[in-house]
C-alpha cells in the first residue's frame, strides 16, 4: 500500500485549526490597530485639560481675562 503525502486516510487536526487561528489573530490585531490609531488621532486633535488650563493661566497672567472669567472658565473645564 502507498502511504504518501496525499493519503486520504490521514487527517492532521493541527492544520485544520492553524488557518482559522491565523485569520482570527489577524482580525484581532487589525481591530486593535484601528482602535489604537483612532485614540492617537483623537488625542492629537483635542487639547488635553492640562493644556487648556495652562493656556487659561497664561491668559489670566497676561491680563486678557479677569478673575471672575478665569474662575468661570476653569470651573467649566474641570466639569468635563
Amino acid at each position: 500500500m502507498f502511504h504518501g503525502f496525499m493519503n486520504q486516510g490521514h487527517h492532521n487536526v493541527f492544520l485544520d485549526w492553524l488557518i482559522p487561528l491565523i485569520l482570527l489573530a489577524l482580525i484581532v490585531l487589525s481591530i486593535y490597530s484601528i482602535i489604537k490609531n483612532n485614540q492617537a488621532t483623537r488625542n492629537e486633535k483635542e487639547p488635553s485639560i492640562n493644556n487648556a488650563l495652562e493656556i487659561l493661566d497664561e491668559r489670566y497672567a497676561r491680563g486678557e481675562i479677569d478673575e471672575i472669567e478665569y474662575e468661570k472658565i476653569k470651573k467649566n473645564l474641570r466639569k468635563d
